[in-house]
């Protein structure tokens, strides 16, 4: 069984406004409508009558370098895992844990809670190519959480053949 997917543009490289372009390091809002992203620079923005939709501020991150070549495996296994598994019913709670240690890691940022279809879910930016993910929202208090951990570990501890 899947569930219904929201469709969320990645980042513009420039301001729907003045067409300037937005520079990393710098702030910038984005407006979602109707699963229409837009894009604005923090002077447009400001001018703009603001929005009943929802919208966020963030700040493209600089990258950083990790050390251990390990964490960064286990890191992009972590995402390619929780980006196969966006969609289906069955891995709900996986998918929240996921995104949940992918942002703790600061791989992902959180960006915003909406509401669609009457379902709630948190939208998260990858933060090395701006693409947004949407996951249910899940209660964590009716989750078995060694049953989760075990999953989790099962994909973060996966082998692969280089």
């Amino acid at each position: 069984m899947t569930l219904q997917q929201l469709d969320i543009p990645r980042r513009n490289a420039t301001c729907q406004q003045c067409l300037q372009k937005l520079a990393n390091e710098e702030f910038y809002f984005s407006l979602l409508e109707e699963s229409q992203r837009q894009d604005f620079c923090k002077c447009c923005w400001e001018q703009k009558n603001k929005p009943t939709a929802s919208f966020w501020k963030t700040r493209p991150l600089k990258t950083q370098s990790q050390s251990n070549p390990l964490l960064i495996q286990k890191e992009a296994r972590a995402l390619a895992h929780l980006k196969e598994m966006l969609g289906s019913s069955d891995t709900l709670e996986e998918q929240f844990f996921l995104a949940l240690f992918l942002a703790r890691k600061k791989v992902l940022s959180f960006k915003e809670e909406i509401t669609k279809y009457g379902t709630l879910y948190q939208l998260f930016e990858v933060v090395a190519t701006a693409e947004i993910l949407n996951v249910q929202k899940i209660n964590m208090l009716t989750v078995d959480a060694a049953k989760v951990q075990i999953e989790i570990a099962k994909i973060l501890n996966e082998k692969t053949c280089d």
